[in-house]
C-alpha cells in the first residue's frame, strides 16, 4: 500500500521540477519573441517622437540622434531610399559622409515603401540579431531603430544559470517544508486509521488522543464520539441479551407450570374415578389454570406489539381524572372483600392528550398491583394533580417497604421482589411492564419508591 506522505512528496517535487523545466525552457526558446512583444511599443513611440522632431528640428537632427543613443540604449540610422547614411548615432559619425547602409539593411530599406517594419533580423556580416525597426521620416529618409539581443541573450543564459542554483536550493527546502508537514499531517492521520481499527475489532480501550483544531481534530473527536455510542450500544445489547435471555427463561417457566398443573389434573379425572366435589375442584383449577394462561400469553403478545417501531396510540382528549374515578368503582368489591380503605378525592377535570384504552389499563394495572399488595385493613391513596405543563399521579399503599436492590427492576417482565407479600399469583407477571411502556409511549415516566409506612408509584405524563 503506497503511503499518503510519499505520494504528497513525489507530487510536491514533480511540481516543482516543472516550473523550474518550464521556465528555463521558456527562456531558451521563447525569450526572444516575448522580448520582441514587449518592446514593439517602445519602438514604435520612439519612432513618432523622432518623426516630430525631425519635422521640426531637421538641423540638429544628428546631435539628438547621438545625445538620445545613450538614453535608451537603442542605435538609430536615417538614410535615403537609395542606402545613402544621412544621419547616425554613432559618435564618430559626421554628416556630409558618403557612408551607405549594409547590403542587409539595405535590401530591408528597399523592401519597405509606407508602412512601417519591425521584426528580429540577423546580421549578414556578424551572424548577431537584433531587433529593427524601420519607418519613413519624409518622402525620401528612412529611419531605421536597431537594438542587439545579444546582450539579452547573456542576460537569459546568466538568468537560467542563477535559476537552476535557486531552483535546486527552493527544490532542496521545498522537500524539507513538505516532509515536515506530511509527518504533520499523515501522522495522525495514521492514528486515526490505527484508531478505526480498534473500533473495527471492537476494542474501546484506547480513545484518540485529540489536540488540534482542525478537520483531523474535528474527525478525531467525531470517531471518539462515534466510539463511545458504538460502545454504550454495544454494553446495552449485551444487557438487553441477557434480560432477554432471563425473560425467556422466564416465560418457559411461567408457561410450565399453569400448562403442567392442567395436564396433572386433566389425567386426574381421566385415570380416576373422583367424588363430584373434588371433580369439581379439579375442573376449577383446570379453569384458573387456563384462564391465567390466557391472561399469561395476551400480555405477552400485548408486550411485544408495543414494541414494535410502527405501534402507534390512538390519541384524544379525556378527562383523566373522570377515568380513575370509573376504575375505582369497579375495584369497590375487592376493596371491601379485604377491608381496605381508598382516600382518592377526585379533582373538577384535568384534560390529557392520550390513548384512553391504554392508560385505563395502565391505572387498572396499579390499582390492582396496590390492592394484591397492602395488608388487609390496610389503607390505598391515590393522588392526581396538574404541575403546570405535565399531570402526576401518585398511588400510595401500605404495606413492607420494598429492598432497595429491587426497585431499579421492579419494570422488568416476571420480576418479583418478594413472592411471599402476594395474596395468589394470579397475575401475568408483565402488568408493571405494560404500565412502562404505556406511560413511555405518551411520552412520560413512572418510578416506584418506598414512602413512609408503604409504598408509593408515581406516574406523570405531558399536559
Amino acid at each position: 500500500m503506497k503511503s499518503v506522505a510519499r505520494k504528497l512528496m513525489a507530487g510536491v517535487s514533480l511540481l516543482f521540477l516543472s516550473l523550474i523545466l518550464l521556465i528555463y525552457w521558456g527562456n531558451l526558446f521563447f525569450l526572444d519573441d516575448y522580448y520582441q512583444f514587449r518592446t514593439k511599443g517602445q519602438f514604435e513611440e520612439e519612432s513618432r517622437y523622432l518623426t516630430e522632431v525631425f519635422k521640426d528640428n531637421e538641423g540638429n537632427f544628428q546631435g539628438l540622434l547621438q545625445n538620445r543613443s545613450p538614453e535608451t540604449g537603442m542605435k538609430y540610422i536615417v538614410s535615403d531610399r537609395g542606402g545613402l547614411i544621412h544621419y547616425n548615432s554613432i559618435p564618430e559619425f559626421r554628416t556630409g559622409g558618403k557612408l551607405r547602409l549594409p547590403r542587409d539593411l539595405s535590401d530591408r530599406v528597399d523592401s519597405v515603401k509606407e508602412d512601417e517594419f519591425y521584426g528580429i533580423i540577423e546580421r549578414e556580416n556578424s551572424g548577431k540579431k537584433e531587433i529593427l525597426l524601420i519607418s519613413p521620416l519624409s518622402h525620401n529618409r528612412i529611419l531605421l531603430i536597431t537594438t542587439p539581443l545579444e546582450h539579452l541573450k547573456t542576460n537569459a543564459r546568466i538568468a537560467n544559470q542563477f535559476l537552476l542554483i535557486i531552483g535546486s536550493m527552493v527544490f532542496l527546502i521545498s522537500l524539507i517544508i513538505t516532509w515536515y508537514f506530511t509527518r504533520t499531517v499523515v501522522r495522525p492521520v495514521k492514528e486515526l486509521t490505527r484508531f478505526s481499527e480498534r473500533i473495527e475489532h471492537l476494542d474501546f480501550s484506547q480513545p484518540y488522543e485529540n489536540e488540534r483544531d482542525d478537520e483531523i481534530g474535528r474527525l478525531g473527536t467525531s470517531l471518539n464520539r462515534t466510539a463511545d455510542t458504538l460502545e454504550k450500544t454495544i454494553g446495552d445489547l449485551k444487557e438487553k441479551m441477557v434480560l432477554q435471555k432471563r425473560f425467556l427463561a422466564s416465560i418457559s417457566h411461567e408457561l410450565k407450570s399453569p400448562v403442567a398443573l392442567i395436564r396433572g389434573y386433566s389425567e386426574a379425572l381421566e385415570l380416576r374415578g373422583a367424588e363430584k366435589e373434588e371433580r369439581e375442584e379439579y375442573i376449577g383449577i383446570i379453569t384458573a389454570e387456563s384462564d391465567r394462561l390466557n391472561l399469561l400469553i395476551n400480555d405477552l403478545l400485548q408486550l411485544e406489539r408495543m414494541e414494535q417501531v410502527d405501534f402507534s396510540l390512538v390519541k384524544e382528549e379525556f378527562d383523566l381524572a373522570e377515568t380513575i374515578q370509573g376504575i375505582v368503582k369497579k375495584h369497590e368489591l375487592l376493596l371491601e372483600k379485604h377491608r381496605l380503605s381508598l382516600e382518592w378525592n377526585p379533582p373538577e377535570k384535568i384534560f390529557v392528550q392520550g390513548d384512553v384504552k391504554r392508560l385505563t389499563q395502565a391505572v387498572d394495572n396499579l390499582l390492582n398491583n396496590a390492592i394484591k399488595h397492602c395488608p388487609d385493613q390496610g389503607s390505598i391513596k391515590i393522588d392526581l394533580a396538574r404541575e403546570e405543563d405535565r399531570v402526576s399521579l401518585n398511588l400510595f399503599n401500605e404495606g413492607e417497604p420494598i429492598p432497595e436492590p429491587h426497585l431499579d427492576h421492579l419494570f422488568e417482565p416476571f420480576y418479583s421482589a418478594h413472592e411471599d407479600r402476594e395474596r395468589g399469583k394470579t397475575g401475568s407477571g408483565l402488568g408493571l411492564s405494560i404500565v412502562q411502556r404505556i406511560v413511555e409511549k405518551h411520552g412520560g415516566s413512572c418510578l416506584i419508591e418506598n414512602a413512609t409506612g408503604g409504598v408509593r408509584v408515581s406516574l406523570v405524563l405531558p399536559y
